[in-house]
């Protein structure tokens, strides 16, 4: 015949203690993941920029007013290296020169890798740079153009070989 073993307090306990501590490793390893992993934010001032919504509405107005047509491209060299070519044209089709033009790369799906990117004048309203690129993908390219008080920003996605 076989002894019949009791439920005491002591295995309640140990059952009630084994079940929550179960929950709380998962979930430290939930909030651990959470923590260290990409939180998707594009800009590190969201907050500051969702205030001055109306300033940046304004700044889309007197963009689409200057008629600016922008196009970007992005030409490969070679092995992680490559070309970036902006045409600016005015509201009238004639080429924009003096100006200022600047690009930002942005990976979308990591941070740290980010550059910013000067560009030279070729004449008839191109400008250029040839730069080195630290990963294949997708990139987003940021193109700022200034000549005085008026400024034109345009953004592009290309994908890099």
């Amino acid at each position: 015949m076989t002894a019949v073993r009791e439920i005491t307090g002591k295995h309640v306990l140990f059952g009630f203690l084994a079940f929550f501590g179960l929950i709380l490793v998962a979930n430290t390893i939930f909030v651990y993941f959470a923590l260290s992993s990409w939180t998707g934010l594009e800009t590190k001032h969201h907050y500051n920029e969702g205030l001055a919504y109306n300033r940046i509405l304004a700044d889309s107005d007197r963009q689409k007013a200057l008629g600016w047509n922008v196009r970007i491209e992005v030409q490969a060299l070679d092995d992680r290296r490559a070309r970036l070519v902006v045409s600016l044209l005015d509201k009238n089709g004639g080429t924009l020169s003096g100006v200022d033009v600047r690009s930002n790369f942005i990976r979308p799906t990591h941070e740290g890798h980010d550059f910013e990117l000067p560009l030279q004048s070729l004449g008839g309203g191109r400008y250029a740079a040839e730069f080195a690129f630290p990963m294949a993908g997708q990139w987003d390219v940021r193109v700022t153009a200034n000549r005085g008080e008026d400024r034109f920003l345009m953004q592009d996605r290309v994908v890099l070989r």
